[in-house]
C-alpha cells in the first residue's frame, strides 16, 4: 500500500502485480518464494517463506530503489 501511495503521489506508474516463483528445499522441507514487482523501468525482488513476506520485501526494495533514483 505504501508503495502504491508513493507512486500515485509522485506521478509514477502504479506498481505491477507481483509475479512469484517458489523454490522448495527438500533437505530442509521449506519453501522460499521470490516476488518480482515493477514500477516503470525499475524492477525489484523480495524473498520470504510465503508470498506475502516476499511481496512486502519486494515493495521495500522498490521503495528504496525509487527513492535512490529520485535523489540522484
Amino acid at each position: 500500500t505504501m508503495l502504491t501511495e508513493y507512486c500515485v503521489d509522485k506521478g509514477l506508474p502504479k506498481p505491477s502485480e507481483p509475479t512469484y516463483t517458489d523454490q522448495f528445499d527438500r533437505q530442509h522441507s521449506k519453501h522460499t518464494f521470490t516476488a518480482t514487482i515493477r514500477v516503470g523501468k525499475h524492477q525489484a525482488q523480495g524473498k520470504g517463506p510465503n508470498q506475502k513476506t516476499a511481496r512486502q520485501e519486494a515493495a521495500i526494495a522498490m521503495l528504496c530503489d525509487v527513492l535512490n533514483a529520485a535523489h540522484r
